[in-house]
């Protein structure tokens, strides 16, 4: 079955899941170094590199303003962390009113955000469950810990949980998808591998949502996996996909807890693996997480990476090897740089080119010059074609 994603009163073009895994880029005004205009331009290079969604990750500042900013000037789908516009009240602990929760989310689906990520399935009760969990890391997910504070702190249900018939019903008018995220996805390997009860927990609740969302015909999708060994990866979207009812499936994964400063790397290794095995949609992730707010940079090379990834899994999955038989085709006509424009990223190979030395006009490079092996099975060839 076929999701979409783009809202048809902002004019998108809409995105297929189900057919090529989609990208999602994440950007975010931060109190100290971010600014509108810099998070615009990050995403502006984000588009440009291959990214299929933007994410906005904003806590501070004219949040509901910025999104209409960027609404305006971004092509393509548009998501945001719902709850995050109600941040800075749930931290000061300010009084707020049930249905302020779920008026926020409607806010922000009626302005035209296309996707929207929701806390739902993350219950008052579950603060006593975390308490007993022998996990390293109980809860990772900051919009989930910011919810139980507030639940906690003033008694009350999980408001996206509750009215959650309501939010479907603008979502079917708008044509948004919701995003249901799972609080309790692992923040360690070892709390993958040892301890992930928690969020087979969550996944069985958020199952009930996605045949409600069904039920209406509203698009959605389930956010997971997080840190996990890559053994793990299969059975985990597998089993999630079986219990959601087949729905999309959004992944931010690494494969190791040590990358530190390389978190691209080890989430390009644990993404080839999940696209093999069904996931849907990517989160990039860059080497700057666990870190600090990502450069242009490094969001530019966390697409490209991440795209890698994609194309190394859907392969995988799919038999399709047709991009890379042009390839090396290419190879052998033109040697190893083979044809610049159906690389990943033509851009990074034709200045990486420029800097190398390149003989015969062709096969022969710095490295290996008169004994490049393309030149030399070209000339194998070449005499045995005229032998016969």
């Amino acid at each position: 079955m076929n999701y979409y994603i783009g809202n048809i009163q902002r004019k998108l073009k809409k995105k297929g899941v189900g057919d090529y895994p989609l990208i999602i880029a994440n950007i975010g005004v931060s109190e100290d170094y971010g600014s509108f205009e810099k998070e615009l331009s990050k995403a502006k290079l984000a588009i440009k590199a291959g990214a299929s969604i933007i994410n906005d990750n904003s806590l501070i500042g004219n949040v509901f303003e910025n999104y209409r900013k960027f609404l305006i000037k971004l092509p393509v789908p548009f998501a945001t962390v719902g709850i995050n516009c109600l941040a800075k009240k749930i931290i000061s602990n300010d009084e707020m009113i049930e249905n302020e929760f779920v008026e926020n989310i409607i806010q922000q689906i009626e302005m035209g955000v296309d996707v929207i990520t929701l806390h739902a399935t993350i219950f008052k009760e579950d603060i006593d469950v975390m308490n007993s969990t022998s996990r390293i890391i109980s809860c990772t997910s900051r919009g989930g810990l910011m919810l139980l504070k507030y639940m906690s702190e003033n008694n009350i249900q999980n408001p996206f949980w509750t009215h959650f018939d309501d939010i479907l019903l603008c979502a079917k008018k708008y044509n948004a998808t919701i995003s249901l995220c799972t609080s309790f996805r692992p923040a360690s390997i070892y709390d993958c591998g040892l301890h992930n009860e928690l969020y087979w927990i969550e996944i069985s609740r958020i199952g009930r949502l996605v045949e409600k969302a069904k039920m209406v015909d509203v698009n959605i999708m389930i956010e997971g996996i997080g840190h996990c060994p890559i053994n793990l990866i299969p059975n985990i979207i597998y089993e999630t996909k079986k219990i959601c009812y087949d729905a999309p499936y959004r992944i931010l994964a690494v494969s190791t807890d040590i990358a530190l400063g390389y978190d691209h790397i080890s989430s390009a290794i644990a993404t080839a693996v999940a696209i093999e095995n069904g996931a849907d949609i990517v989160t990039c992730v860059t080497r700057a997480e666990h870190i600090g707010l990502p450069s242009k940079k490094e969001i530019y090379e966390s697409i490209i990476s991440t795209k890698i990834a994609i194309h190394s899994g859907y392969i995988a999955r799919t038999n399709d090897y047709s991009r890379d038989f042009n390839m090396a085709k290419a190879r052998m006509k033109n040697g190893c740089i083979g044809e610049i424009d159906a690389a990943i990223d033509p851009l990074l190979a034709t200045i990486s080119i420029s800097k190398h030395k390149y003989y015969n006009g062709k096969k022969q490079c710095e490295m290996c010059g008169a004994n490049c092996s393309l030149d030399i099975l070209e000339n194998i060839s070449n005499k045995k074609q005229m032998k016969t």
